[in-house]
């Protein structure tokens, strides 16, 4: 149940009505910390939700962004224009739309520049025993039953399955029940 997100116990203050409201959010668990500056509005059947500042960090490192134009339309589909988030050299940006209705249409594209897998682990304890350097362009679309997905990137120092020094570059490609990998990869060492 506590797999894929921790977030510890927090603070929010929400101040506002009826259709916007601003909001801070503080979470702390141990040496991980959330932190969530944001505007708030309804508008029609839609809540979206505007972050310039937002915050995760792990004792010294910190990863810092913004949010912009994260939409909620109950029962219909969950958008976003742009999340940005960023750690010195590692940079992640996505935007994209989820369909909820029966169609589910899906529309995504993210970069990830730098990416240290292992950073993650403490938010996300699934990444545990995962690392690396990764660089990937990620896109999806398609509805729920046809999706089409292109990734596309490299590893770099990687370690998984007791593996270390993974280093290579990948492309897969699904489109409509086929799939298409081309990867090279080298592996340095087992481990213990």
């Amino acid at each position: 149940r506590d797999r894929w997100l921790r977030v510890g116990d927090g603070t929010a203050t929400v101040r506002g009505g009826p259709t916007s409201y601003d909001t801070q959010v503080r979470f702390a668990n141990g040496q991980r910390r959330i932190e969530l500056d944001a505007a708030i509005a309804h508008r029609g059947s839609s809540w979206q939700l505007d972050a310039p500042r937002v915050e995760l960090a792990v004792g010294d490192a910190a990863w810092r962004g913004q949010v912009q134009g994260l939409r909620i339309t109950p029962g219909r589909a969950l958008e976003a224009e742009m999340v940005r988030i960023a750690s010195g050299s590692q940079r992640l940006e996505a935007r994209g739309r989820y369909g909820l209705d029966r169609a589910g249409l899906r529309e995504f594209d993210a970069q990830l520049q730098g990416l240290d897998v292992g950073a993650f682990a403490p938010f996300i304890p699934a990444l545990a025993g995962y690392g690396g350097i990764v660089d990937a362009h990620i896109t999806m679309n398609g509805d729920r039953d046809r999706p089409n997905v292109s990734i596309e990137g490299a590893v770099r120092e990687g370690t998984a399955f007791g593996l270390h020094g993974i280093e290579g570059a990948y492309v897969l490609r699904y489109d409509v029940g086929a799939l298409e990998i081309d990867t090279e990869i080298t592996v340095g060492t087992h481990g213990t």
